[in-house]
């Protein structure tokens, strides 16, 4: 008879969440004038004698050298964690936007543009 020794077993660590290497700091969903989203770190600066906000932004995992935005471009801004900035996060291939009229509005008869004639949608009830 042949013996047959047995693999050692080797323990798995299951990978560490991509989001736990990003560096600490504020991490936002910021929107601004002129129907730009950016995701990342956001910080409070001053330049030039005016409070501005650095956004470094995050782009297929990593976060960009920081831009600066005046802080009367803000639409809205909402503070998130590491994670759902990581998941939020631009990439490549799957760029942030609005989603599209749905099938039941086309089948109410609206669509871009659709409605008056300023091109506004009336109410609907």
């Amino acid at each position: 008879m042949e013996a047959t020794a047995e693999a050692p077993t080797v323990e798995v660590m299951p990978p560490a969440a991509p989001w736990e290497a990003l560096p600490d700091g504020d991490y936002s969903i910021v929107e601004l004038m002129g129907h730009t989203t950016l995701v990342g770190r956001i910080t409070e600066v001053e330049r030039f004698g005016s409070k501005m906000a650095a956004i470094e932004v995050l782009f297929s995992g990593q976060l960009l050298p920081a831009i600066f935005q005046g802080g009367s471009s803000f639409y809205r801004m909402t503070p998130c964690t590491k994670e759902t900035a990581w998941k939020s996060q631009h990439t490549a291939d799957r760029m942030y936007s609005l989603p599209g009229p749905d099938q039941g509005d086309r089948a109410r008869g609206i669509a871009a543009g659709a409605g008056t004639a300023s091109g506004a949608v009336p109410f609907l009830r």
